[in-house]
């Protein structure tokens, strides 16, 4: 059963890695918007994180967790967050993730792009 999770995980990395657009300026100012929209309640302004929400801007959990993982908590919620699975399209949700990857730093973006394969 972890081999099976474990490979699912691993495709879904993979999977999102061949999508590209991680510096695509559309998808970033997509994602600046629908985060504001629908995240920044929560997560602060710039993703700094509030009193028991989590920062996302790449330190901490979230850049320990692979693109797969980050974009199942956007759709399907958990651990107190809304699923948003029925209220933004995939696409939506991967500009988000686009967004947030956007303005990590660099040292925390290239650790993150050689961990999971991340290719602009």
């Amino acid at each position: 059963m972890r081999k099976v999770i474990f490979s699912l995980v691993l495709l879904g990395s993979s999977a999102f890695a061949q999508i590209g657009g991680w510096s695509d300026v559309k998808k970033i100012e997509a994602g600046k918007n629908i985060f504001s929209k629908n995240c920044a309640v929560c997560h602060g302004k710039k993703a700094e994180g509030k009193v028991g929400f989590p920062a996302l801007k790449g330190k901490g959990h979230v850049g320990h967790h692979s693109p797969a993982k980050l974009l199942a908590q956007i759709t399907n919620g958990g651990g107190g967050m809304p699923a948003f699975k029925s209220k933004l399209t995939k696409q939506e949700r991967e500009s988000v993730l686009i967004y947030l990857h956007s303005i990590w730093s660099k040292k925390v973006k290239h650790h993150y792009d050689k961990k999971f394969n991340i290719k602009g």
